[in-house]
C-alpha cells in the first residue's frame, strides 16, 4: 500500500484522476483505491502531522507500505523554477531537529535539503541558516511534520519527500499552476513504483562502525544514527573515512564523554549530508 500526503487539493488533483481515487468515509480529506490512500492534510505542520499519524494508525500500516509527501515548496537557494527534487535532509525550524530520509533505492531526481517552518517563507525578511552555498535548499510547511509522524510507523527508506519549486519567497499568495499537479503526479508514480519494488528490509551492507561508535561513547540510538549516516555516505560515494581521519587528527576523537560524542556525531552527520 502507498500512502500519499499533500497539503493542497490542487497538488493531488491529477493523482486523484489518474488513479481513480474515491473519497473515503472519514473526517479527513482522504481518497482511496485498492492500493493507494491519498490524504490532503491542509497547510502547516500541525495539520500535516495529525493527518499523517491518524491515517497510518487507522489503516494499520506495515513496513511493507510506503509514505510519500509531495507538493510545492519555495526555493531558498539554488532551486530551479518548476524543478522537482527528492529530499535527503530535513530541518525542522521549530524544534531545530534534523531528519535524514534513507534514499534506498536512489532516486532519479536531483537531491535537495528542506527546511520546514510554521509560517510561509519570505525572502525579504528571512533569517534562515541553510548550509553550504552550493546546496539546493527548499522551504515548506509540512515535510518535517509528515516525516516525523511517518517515522513512528515506518523505517526511513520507506518514506520519501518530493518537492516542486513553485516560487522564491516573493509573495504570500502563490498562483497554483495546473501543470504542477501533473509534474507531482508523474514523480509520485515513478518514485512509488521504485520504492514498492524494494523489499521491506533490503539487503544493504552496514559499514563496520564499532570502533567509531566506541570512540563516540555511542548509545544504541546514536549507533543506529551513525550506521544510517555511513550507509548514506557509501551510497552517495562520500568518503566518510577521510572525514573521521580529520576528526582524529584534530583531536575530536576519541570523545571525552557521551555528551561530547553526541555533538561530534551531529557534526559528522552534518558534514556527510552537506
Amino acid at each position: 500500500m502507498r500512502y500519499i500526503f499533500t497539503a493542497l487539493r490542487n497538488e493531488a488533483a491529477d493523482l486523484i484522476r489518474e488513479l481513480n481515487l474515491k473519497p473515503s468515509d472519514t473526517a479527513l480529506q482522504c481518497y482511496e483505491n485498492d492500493n493507494t490512500v491519498l490524504t490532503v492534510t491542509g497547510t502547516g505542520p500541525l495539520s500535516a502531522a495529525s493527518a499523517c499519524a491518524a491515517v497510518l494508525f487507522s489503516h494499520h500500516v506495515t513496513d511493507r507500505d510506503i509514505v510519500i509527501n509531495a507538493g510545492i515548496a519555495a526555493s531558498i537557494r539554488n532551486g530551479r523554477e518548476n524543478g522537482l527534487y527528492v529530499i535527503h535532509k530535513i530541518h525542522d525550524g521549530s524544534s531545530a531537529r534534523d531528519y535524514y530520509p534513507d534514499l534506498i533505492p536512489a532516486s532519479e531526481y536531483p537531491e535537495a535539503q528542506l527546511i520546514t517552518g510554521a509560517k510561509p517563507y519570505r525572502a525579504s525578511n528571512a533569517a534562515i541558516s541553510s548550509g553550504s552555498s552550493d546546496a539546493t535548499v527548499l522551504y515548506d510547511m509540512e515535510g518535517a511534520a509528515v516525516f516525523h509522524a511517518a517515522s513512528m510507523f515506518l523505517p526511513p527508506h520507506r518514506i520519501r519527500l518530493l518537492k516542486l519549486v513553485s516560487d522564491f519567497g516573493e509573495s504570500e499568495h502563490i498562483h497554483f499552476d495546473p501543470a504542477w499537479s501533473s509534474l507531482i503526479k508523474n514523480a509520485v508514480l515513478q518514485e512509488s513504483e521504485i520504492m514498492l519494488a524494494v523489499p521491506a528490509h533490503p539487503a544493504k551492507q552496514i559499514p563496520d562502525c564499532a570502533e567509531l561508535a566506541q570512540e563516540l561513547h555511542a548509545t544504541v540510538a546514536m549507533t543506529r544514527r551513525l550506521e544510517q549516516a555511513l550507509c548514506y555516505a557509501e551510497l552517495a560515494g562520500i568518503d566518510w573515512h577521510a572525514i573521521v581521519m580529520r576528526y582524529r587528527a584534530a583531536g575530536f576523537l576519541p570523545a571525552d564523554h557521551k555528551g561530547a560524542g553526541k555533538q561530534i556525531l551531529e557534526k559528522l552527520i552534518h558534514d556527510i549530508q552537506d
